[in-house]
């Protein structure tokens, strides 16, 4: 099921009208991208209330390419958020509290920037998946209505040929947005950041495509599709597998255990690297020291005494 939220503006109800008469002319996932390959039997989709209802997860025969691809780009999430300077000046609760909750979407982002295709095929209603509540008992199994969404943002980002730097905003707006009741400690900032990029996307679309007068709408409506497709599903679908093939499975923590383990390892390595860097400036100082010192007089030889 889709989650019906969007930006925290004043343009929330014109984004959710334009989008929501848009939904209703969309290309079925199965005529335009072919995702599900496999027939889906009826009694599955009866019970479902209809095909668009229907479980599904990623095919097997693309699961090894795929999980690859996600992986990078799971990596370059992390690396991503803790290049921004904005994002390393938070408190660590702060920047969990960001990544868990944007992880997904930013995910999306750099799937549609590489254009990243993927089949599914359907799943069984009584598939438990283990101990505990399953994805289907929690309404967090993906279904091909969630697919629909997710190839309809790709779609949309390749058709507009979104640039580097629109995509670079795109990443900024999504990982610093903030909902009602945030548990953010710099929630003000947050707020704040996430403006700031707003305002630098426009000034970016308007330097690079002066002649689109609606780049930039078009770009928050792209945006506001993003921020519909369900995280829940995505994390099942896309990180659950991966994180759990990369062997860091059950007792992990899973996505929320993987960006712990990220963020602990860059701040490992930003440590070790202000200790090297502030061990390189003791010895530069050492060396410069010994390079501007004056050398000492040579002793005077004194001159023979004359008989």
């Amino acid at each position: 099921m889709l989650a019906d939220e969007g930006f925290d503006d004043g343009n929330s109800s014109l984004l959710k009208m334009m989008l929501t008469r848009g939904r209703s002319n969309s290309v079925s996932v199965f005529d335009s991208y072919r995702v599900n390959p496999y027939p889906i039997p009826r009694c599955h989709t009866m019970s479902n209330g209809g095909p668009r209802r229907q479980h599904v997860t990623l095919a097997k025969k693309n699961l090894l390419p795929i999980a690859a691809r996600v992986s990078d780009r799971l990596n370059k999430v992390i690396e991503f958020a803790t290049s921004l300077p904005e994002f390393i000046r938070m408190s660590v609760a702060d920047q969990m509290t960001l990544l868990k909750e944007a992880c997904p979407r930013l995910l999306l982002l750099y799937m549609a920037e590489v254009n990243l295709q993927f089949a599914v095929t359907p799943v069984h209603e009584d598939v438990s998946g283990g101990s505990g509540l399953s994805p289907v008992a929690t309404g967090a199994m993906p279904t091909v209505q969630f697919v629909e969404a997710v190839q309809t943002f790709i779609r949309k980002c390749q058709t507009m040929n979104v640039t580097a730097n629109e995509y670079f905003y795109m990443r900024m707006i999504a990982l610093f947005r903030t909902g009602p009741g945030s548990s953010l400690e710099a929630s003000e900032a947050a707020e704040r950041i996430h403006s700031e990029a707003r305002q630098d996307l426009q000034e970016v679309v308007q330097h690079s495509h002066p002649e689109e007068k609606l780049r930039y709408i078009t770009l928050l409506l792209t945006l506001h599709t993003l921020f519909s497709v369900n995280t829940a599903m995505l994390k099942v679908m896309f990180c659950d597998p991966i994180i759990s093939s990369c062997g860091t499975g059950p007792g992990s923590g899973g996505l929320e255990g993987f960006i712990r383990r990220k963020l602990e390892e860059k701040r490992a390595l930003i440590k070790r690297s202000v200790t090297g860097q502030g061990r390189h400036r003791t010895l530069r100082r050492v060396l410069s020291l010994r390079v501007l010192q004056p050398p000492l007089p040579l002793p005077r030889q004194q001159p023979a005494a004359r008989d």
